[in-house]
């Protein structure tokens, strides 16, 4: 769980291991707890076996040619500095812009070159429903990119708007894998429009 730690304030977020977890969880791996006691701690950190054929495969069966994927630009709006930080942490494979200010998120989308804006759909100043709003009427290219995280629907407003953008939102606490799928599936989506400028 992130975010949860037995350390005394000060001494350290409880980040390491769901990063840990989430990164080697989107290269197909696992890691596991073997055993703890007071004098240490031993995980065990698997892969499956690399097999060539099965990776070309897999790359024609997603119609994309094998191989390491570029990197992303990526603006990750939340009004939480935390998550903000765990985000840019678990994404850091791509390049990450954090913003907390939706207003300042709006600025920076419409002058800027991102590939996803990753955005908290419920936020206190500016949601990510009104940041989208914002976007379709000043930049559309951009708004169309936007993935939303939620930690819940709770009003009739997001479920709505949740309802006209599926596969384009994830929910807290983040599943990274399933992220990274619907980064990649938004970013090969035909009505994206290529390449922002």
């Amino acid at each position: 769980e992130p975010f949860f730690t037995t350390k005394a304030v000060g001494f350290g977020m409880g980040m390491g291991l769901s990063i840990t977890r989430n990164i080697l969880h989107s290269m197909g791996g696992t890691i596991d707890l073997e055993y703890s006691s007071s004098e240490g701690t031993a995980f065990v950190v698997a892969f499956p076996p690399f097999s060539e054929g099965a990776a070309e495969a897999e790359g024609e069966d997603r119609g994309r040619i094998p191989g390491p994927r570029p990197r992303l630009r990526i603006l990750v709006v939340d009004d939480e500095e935390s998550v903000l930080r765990y985000l840019a942490v678990s994404l850091s494979h791509h390049d990450v812009t954090t913003e907390v200010d939706g207003d300042a998120a709006v600025e920076r989308a419409t002058e800027g070159t991102f590939d996803i804006i990753l955005c908290d759909l419920m936020m206190p100043r500016k949601t990510g429903m009104e940041i989208h709003a914002d976007l379709q009427q000043r930049r559309p290219a951009m708004a169309d990119r936007m993935i939303f995280m939620t930690g819940g629907v709770f009003v009739e407003e997001a479920a709505v708007f949740l309802s006209g953008l599926s596969g384009r939102w994830v929910e807290k606490p983040i599943d990274f894998g399933e992220l990274e799928g619907r980064i990649w599936a938004r970013m090969e989506a035909p009505e994206l429009e290529q390449p922002v400028s």
